[in-house]
């Protein structure tokens, strides 16, 4: 479209010329609906960097893993382990016919890769969740995606066709009432619970965070040997370049940075966990 073409790359202060170029380009149809929330483009590139997480927490409890996932949007990340993955130096991780494949350079050392990655269970929460199955709700999300990264189009776009296939559906929530009461049931031995969440937490009201760090220090406490607890998480520490990835393992309480990533999942400067 010339008149929003004419627009990028954007500088400066563009509000009123962004305005007319799009009331020429759409016949001056804008659609406000998609305006009422924030944009959210649910990047799955991440699931590069929560990868090596999941597989650390496998590695080191040798047992199914029950995924719990705040800020979830349309579920995207939930799927991490159905993903095909190039993590430079000639490794790859996921099954070769995968839909979704994406290259996340790993640098340093490399997480335990030969790690047996199964996951029992998916769910998620989000404030205003994305249904992958409804196209005007896959448009929108796409809409915020630049148009000049096809290969980040086409990823989203598969990955939202693996999503709608294979759920699970996203529930509306409060991020704090939806981990006290996941966190209330009680777990079941030989599987360990999995909260995770990337570039979200910033989101939050403190009182939020507050209540789901009390809700895990909680539950951790109570976490044994047959139940444990994990605590993955990509967020930010005020760093414009990378974010940590975090990781807190119950029983026991460690709390270990495991390597910091591009925000995107770009890349990964990984370490021994």
């Amino acid at each position: 479209v010339p008149e929003l073409a004419a627009l990028y790359p954007p500088t400066g202060d563009m509000g009123a010329a962004l305005d007319r170029a799009l009331g020429g380009a759409l016949g001056g149809a804008v659609p406000v609906a998609w305006l009422d929330s924030a944009p959210q483009t649910n990047e799955v590139a991440r699931s590069g960097v929560l990868l090596g997480g999941l597989l650390t927490i496998a590695a080191r409890t040798g047992m199914p893993l029950a995924l719990m996932e705040i800020g979830s949007s349309a579920g995207l990340n939930l799927h991490a382990d159905c993903y095909r993955y190039d993590l430079g130096n000639a490794r790859h991780w996921g099954a070769e016919g995968a839909g979704v494949r994406i290259a996340s350079d790993w640098r340093g050392d490399a997480p335990p890769l030969g790690a047996a990655l199964r996951v029992a269970g998916r769910t998620g929460s989000d404030i205003a969740p994305v249904d992958p199955g409804d196209p005007d709700q896959r448009e929108r999300m796409l809409s915020y995606i630049w148009p000049d990264q096809p290969e980040r189009l086409a990823r989203a776009g598969a990955a939202l066709a693996h999503a709608a296939a294979h759920g699970p559906a996203v529930t509306r929530a409060d991020a704090a009432n939806w981990v006290e009461a996941r966190l209330a049931e009680a777990p079941p031995p030989g599987i360990a619970r999995v909260l995770m969440h990337s570039i979200m937490w910033q989101y939050l009201p403190e009182e939020t965070q507050r209540r789901i760090s009390a809700a895990m220090q909680s539950a951790g406490a109570s976490a044994g040997p047959e139940t444990p607890l994990a605590w993955l998480r990509l967020e930010s520490d005020g760093d414009q370049r990378t974010a940590p990835l975090s990781l807190t393992l119950w029983p026991g309480d460690e709390t270990r940075v495991i390597g910091r990533a591009d925000w995107h999942g770009r890349f990964v400067e990984w370490r021994s966990a």
